[in-house]
C-alpha cells in the first residue's frame, strides 16, 4: 500500500508539476504533533519546520523499515520525537517524572 501510494503520487507530481522523484520529500508525521497519520509531498528545497528529524519520518525509510524487519517493526521500535516546552502532554510526561531536570543548557558536575 505504502509501495502504491509513493509511487502514484510521485507520478502525479512529474505528470503534473514535471518533478522528478529526487525533488520530492515524502514524509509521514508522527504524534503527538499530529494525532492522525498523513504523507507529505513537498519539495527536496522546502525547509519547513514538520519535515525535520523528531517530527517527521521520511516514507522510504519507513517501507524499508517494514520490509527489510517485518510488519511488526513499528510495534516493537521506539520513536522518538520533539515536544515544544509548553506542549500539554510533555507537561504530564515531566509531571510523572519529577527526578528529571530539564533545564536547557544546564552545567554537568564532574
Amino acid at each position: 500500500m505504502l509501495r502504491n501510494i509513493r509511487d502514484k503520487s510521485l507520478a502525479c507530481l512529474g505528470d503534473k508539476y514535471g518533478l522528478k522523484p529526487s525533488q520530492v520529500r515524502s514524509f509521514f508525521h508522527y504524534q503527538p504533533s499530529y494525532y492522525h497519520l498523513h504523507i507529505h509531498f513537498t519539495h527536496a528545497r522546502l525547509q519547513q519546520p514538520g519535515s525535520v528529524v523528531g517530527k517527521a519520518h521520511l516514507l522510504d525509510d519507513v517501507i524499508d523499515n517494514i520490509t527489510l524487519i517485518g510488519e511488526s517493526y513499528y510495534q516493537k521500535c521506539a520513536l522518538t520525537f520533539q515536544l515544544p516546552s509548553l506542549h500539554p502532554l510533555l507537561t504530564r510526561l515531566m509531571a510523572g517524572h519529577a527526578d528529571i531536570d530539564d533545564t536547557p543548557n544546564k552545567p554537568v558536575a564532574s
